[in-house]
């Protein structure tokens, strides 16, 4: 399924296009399509533009500890609110590169149940920025927390799908993830969540196999270094590019490793800058989930020897 806001941002893209295709002076095509670009920025500003500087969700749940729309058991209420909080903080964090492998989660924002939703039983949420001053930054990151949970539930558990995420968000945010499903999952609950137009639903099984595969004993993650050469670094998404000098050597490691440059790299340009091209140490976190291709987390460069050897 598509969410409106996806496919609004793929029609702008399309009809931009479109426009720049056109000669100037054409008076049949032209304008029908202005006039549509028109429309679709003004819907996309209803979804990204956030009320008074908050965001709205719907966080809805079926299953056991629910009695139909008539109320939810306080002992599961607790416990599920309590891990949903805690993951949206620890993805927000993750992404704005403040997550570290351990230690408090930094205080990102706040979490506000502002109504009950009926429909099952449920509770509307208000997602609020804090400090005060840094309200665009909040929203975005907490906005992006809840698209990137949406998008691991989109995955329904399929391992390689996951782990592209997990590569994203942080090993550590990603467990957070998986002890809120664990919660679900123990309770025989399902949540239904609402936002930003979309509503996500996840099935039973969907839900006991991320639980799973985002455990202690699925996820897993080691770190490694590997000889080799930089061959390019992209610093406005923070991809990379790694080629191992000891190609076929170690089945394990690809031949060319794609991956995130980690947010201990402050500057990804100045890193292609002083390494690109040479031998290089590379150091990697590597993120396996359960039997998915492992991916790496670029963490540093060092100046390698020639006569060292890939580890």
């Amino acid at each position: 399924m598509v969410d409106p806001y996806t496919w609004l941002k793929s029609e702008k893209a399309e009809l931009m296009r479109f426009l720049q295709d056109l000669p100037e002076d054409d008076v049949f095509m032209r304008p029908g399509f202005e006039r549509r670009l028109k429309e679709v920025e003004a819907e996309l500003e209803k979804l990204e533009k956030p009320k008074d500087g908050y965001e709205e969700a719907t966080l809805l749940f079926d299953g056991k500890p629910v009695m139909g729309s008539r109320g939810i058991r306080a002992d599961f209420t607790a416990e599920a609110m309590d891990k949903f909080e805690k993951l949206l903080k620890s993805i927000a964090a993750a992404l704005t590169g403040r997550l570290q492998e351990r230690g408090p989660v930094p205080n990102i924002g706040n979490v506000f149940i502002t109504d009950t939703q009926r429909g099952s039983f449920g509770f509307r949420l208000m997602l609020d920025n804090m400090p005060a001053g840094q309200q665009a930054d909040a929203f975005s990151s907490l906005g992006e927390a809840m698209r990137q949970l949406l998008a691991i539930f989109q995955t329904e558990g399929e391992p390689d799908k996951l782990s592209e995420i997990v590569a994203t968000i942080h090993p550590r945010a990603a467990k957070s993830v998986g002890k809120f499903l664990n919660v679900l999952s123990r309770h025989e609950a399902r949540p239904k969540i609402s936002y930003r137009g979309q509503m996500f639903s996840p099935s039973a099984e969907t839900i006991k196999s991320l639980a799973e595969l985002l455990s202690e004993e699925k996820l897993r993650e080691e770190d490694v270094s590997i000889i080799g050469y930089l061959l390019g670094v992209l610093p406005e998404s923070r991809q990379y590019e790694f080629r191992p000098a000891h190609e076929g050597e170690n089945s394990d490691v690809p031949t060319i490793i794609r991956g995130r440059i980690g947010d201990e790299i402050e500057s990804p340009e100045e890193l292609y800058k002083t390494f690109g091209g040479r031998l290089v140490n590379g150091y990697f976190t590597k993120v396996m989930v359960g039997d998915a291709k492992p991916k790496y987390i670029l963490i540093s460069l060092s100046e390698a020897e020639q006569n060292n050897t890939t580890s």
